[in-house]
């Protein structure tokens, strides 16, 4: 069972990526036909900054997962177990170091097409997908999931 819902969470985990690599490309095909730009050298400077950020997030939150963070405990899992490393601070770092470093892509070439596409995958991703696996994760860990959620908000 446990198996199973762990390969549940990496389809769904996989269909985000796709939402957010598909957000990308629209943008980028929406720019080359409708080539609306802005020129701002501070956002071109911020996007460099979540460019550089968006793969340091990424990878945090990777090595906190395989870091194995995960107390075992006999009676089950506190809530304290799920909020470790980037984890502390959102409950989806990965897709947000994915939007971060595609929104600074957009900011780089100025793309309003990108900015978008990009702000419109990130909104689909956390509604659809992200619920997803927290209902896998809610339905496998319970109780302390569930105030987990409370305590860290997005």
């Amino acid at each position: 069972m446990h198996n199973n819902k762990s390969n549940l969470i990496h389809l769904v985990l996989g269909h985000s990526y796709f939402v957010n690599v598909a957000g990308l490309l629209i943008g980028l095909l929406i720019d080359l036909f409708h080539h609306v730009r802005f020129y701002n050298t501070n956002l071109s400077y911020i996007g460099f900054l979540l460019i550089f950020v968006g793969p340091i997030l990424i990878y945090w939150a990777q090595h906190t997962s395989r870091s194995g963070h995960h107390h075992k405990r006999e009676d089950g899992p506190i809530w304290q177990d799920f909020a470790h490393g980037p984890y502390k601070l959102t409950r989806a770092p990965t897709h947000l170091g994915i939007a971060l470093m595609i929104l600074g892509l957009g900011f780089i070439l100025g793309s309003y097409a990108v900015v978008i596409t990009t702000l419109v995958a990130f909104a689909i991703t956390r509604s659809v997908f992200i619920g997803k696996e927290e209902a896998i994760l809610v339905e496998k860990f319970g109780d302390p999931y569930r105030t987990y959620q409370k305590k860290v908000r997005m």
